[in-house]
């Protein structure tokens, strides 16, 4: 899952860079323009959005990551009760 969330945020940030780029480009050719405050808005809107869903990639892969430490904990803890009983097992 970590695996496919990687890949996922990868494209994303890829493709949020991409777009990114055009819009700087396009708010330097209208600078002179009366469009410039409006291209300029949308930018900053799109580079905060941009933002918050990185942010919400990080937030599920710190997620994941505790989730699979929280398995593998209790995997331990399981394995380590295992060998417990079964040396009690043996010694009687």
């Amino acid at each position: 899952k970590m695996k496919q969330l990687d890949a996922c945020r990868s494209d994303y940030q890829d493709h949020l860079k991409g777009v990114g780029n055009f819009l700087f480009r396009l708010q330097m050719s209208y600078q002179k323009s009366n469009t410039s405050t409006s291209i300029e808005t949308f930018t900053t809107e799109f580079s905060h959005q941009s933002r918050r869903l990185m942010n919400g990639f990080d937030e599920c892969q710190h997620y994941e990551m505790i989730q699979q430490q929280k398995i593998t904990q209790k995997l331990d803890e399981i394995s380590f009760e295992k060998r417990k009983i079964l040396l009690e097992d043996q010694n009687t």
